[in-house]
């Protein structure tokens, strides 16, 4: 039996440009490879009864009768620990979040329910396939996925017609094998109005082994580092901004989030050589199912000038998995 939240639910996610009006991520550098991100999101929350968190209110006619909290998808997040994470609304409120053991299954129905509502469901088994991206380790779920998207198979078992599968709800399923989605419970007095959202949480990247004379030529200016940051869900917005705050010792060679091949999109890079970077875009709706994801595409900007100068330059860069980077001391 279709439960009505995972519906809603399934909505809400692949709508996320209909109700997120714009993103403004900042990402500070700290000491060593420690980081902080402050995401501060711009939305209408959907007015949808749906979304109650208490059942029996999930069929009302009006999110106005609803009393309790509604259940809202924020962004998807990386499948990692977080670390002083922190959400709060426009006023500083806390804002909870739902658990890991409350939120997998929620998200699990809400795909299988899109999946469903496409006709494409051959075999039930399809939603154990579904439970094992989604609650999955990252490379063990990624193989999964994939299989599942581009074969429509589980196990050696056809449960997908992949051929008759919306592009969308197949990026979904394979971003979800390295991400989850966030879920919060916010006011029912929220839904249906333009609010502000923040979250902050501290970040961690590998250092990558490089030999003494890249470093030296580095720390001259003769070369740059290069960062790859992720950013998924830039392309759920209607319109993402970036800002990259280094350290005063560093100086970026340039801030460029990826292309699309999309005629609707837009993406102002940064070429100033500050250590503060801003660049910001507007994405269309997803490609072709055979199309790199704008948050997936690689970006290429020319290298920094020559210079004397021992600050070390570094260039940030988008893509939608995070590549490591060296931290120079």
């Amino acid at each position: 039996m279709t439960n009505e939240i995972h519906s809603a639910l399934g909505d809400a996610i692949v709508g996320f440009q209909l109700w997120i009006h714009r993103r403004v991520e900042s990402v500070h550098f700290h000491s060593g490879e420690r980081g902080t991100r402050r995401v501060s999101l711009d939305c209408t929350p959907p007015p949808d009864p749906r979304l109650a968190e208490n059942e029996d209110e999930r069929k009302l006619y009006s999110v106005e009768d609803v009393r309790g909290s509604m259940i809202l998808p924020i962004a998807l997040m990386s499948k990692a620990p977080l670390r002083n994470f922190d959400l709060v609304d426009s006023a500083g409120m806390p804002i909870p979040i739902l658990t890991r053991d409350q939120t997998a299954p929620l998200v699990v129905g809400a795909v299988f329910d899109l999946l469903q509502r496409q006709s494409v469901v051959l075999s039930k088994v399809c939603n154990e396939a579904l439970q094992e991206i989604i609650e999955g380790d990252p490379i063990s779920a990624a193989h999964v996925a994939k299989t599942l998207v581009h074969t429509g198979l589980y196990q050696k078992v056809l449960v997908v017609d992949v051929e008759k599968a919306d592009a969308i709800v197949k990026r979904l399923i394979e971003n979800l094998a390295s991400n989850f989605v966030m879920l919060c419970a916010i006011p029912s007095a929220s839904a249906g109005v333009r609010t502000i959202l923040k979250w902050s949480n501290n970040w961690h990247i590998d250092p990558t082994e490089i030999d003494w004379t890249f470093r030296l030529r580095t720390a001259l200016g003769y070369d740059y580092v290069e960062l790859r940051l992720p950013i998924a869900g830039a392309e759920d917005t209607s319109s993402y901004h970036l800002e990259v705050n280094l350290p005063e010792d560093l100086g970026s060679s340039g801030l460029q989030l990826p292309s699309s091949p999309d005629s609707t999109s837009m993406v102002v890079s940064d070429n100033t050589q500050n250590p503060i970077a801003h660049a910001h875009a507007r994405y269309g709706p997803l490609p072709a199912a055979d199309a790199d994801a704008p948050c997936a595409r690689p970006c290429q900007t020319r290298p920094p000038p020559r210079t004397t100068s021992t600050r070390a330059q570094r260039r940030c860069c988008m893509r939608g998995q995070i590549r490591k980077a060296v931290r120079l001391r």
